[in-house]
């Protein structure tokens, strides 16, 4: 997941594919709108770009993502910036259901996910939970990132279990 104009930087070529003998599945491109992405997919080929879908995003646009849809959709649970949320909007239930009337692709929700309790009850709702925030903010103050790191996928992961 990354801003595009580094990777324009960066060459997109080389970036691809350093990408792919790095590992990666896949790109998340927040800036990147899917009327904008054809250089991009072109070069990226079977590599899926991640759409994302809002709120706000009317039903034209849902259909459009949805028909172009590879590896999954990202669902932004929320209006507004990333960042944890007290609580899951009572419209998600509704939300995820509109979005899946456009497609059969995997429905991943983020933004706002910020505890375990929280995961959990999207992902009785979700085919995915995306949790960013918070966990760049665990192990990014901790003096042990490694071992932070895989305690707070573990109570993550045994709250989605």
């Amino acid at each position: 997941m990354g801003y595009y104009n580094p990777m324009l930087a960066y060459g997109l070529e080389k970036f691809i594919r350093d990408a792919k003998e790095s590992g990666a599945d896949g790109f998340i491109i927040p800036d990147l709108p899917l009327e904008e992405a054809e250089e991009f997919t072109s070069v990226a080929g079977e590599m899926p770009l991640i759409q994302m879908l809002a709120p706000t995003s009317p039903d034209e646009r849902m259909e459009a993502i949805a028909r172009n849809a590879k590896g999954f959709i990202y669902l932004v649970s929320v209006t507004g910036v990333t960042g944890e949320r007290r609580e899951i909007s009572n419209d998600l239930g509704d939300l995820i259901a509109r979005v899946r009337s456009h497609t059969s692709a995997p429905v991943c929700v983020g933004f706002g996910i910020g505890t375990p309790e929280q995961a959990k009850q999207v992902g009785k709702m979700a085919d995915g939970v995306i949790v960013g925030t918070a966990c760049v903010k665990t192990i990014g103050g901790s003096q042990k990132p490694i071992e932070t790191a895989k305690q707070f996928a573990a109570e993550f992961r045994s709250a989605l279990d």
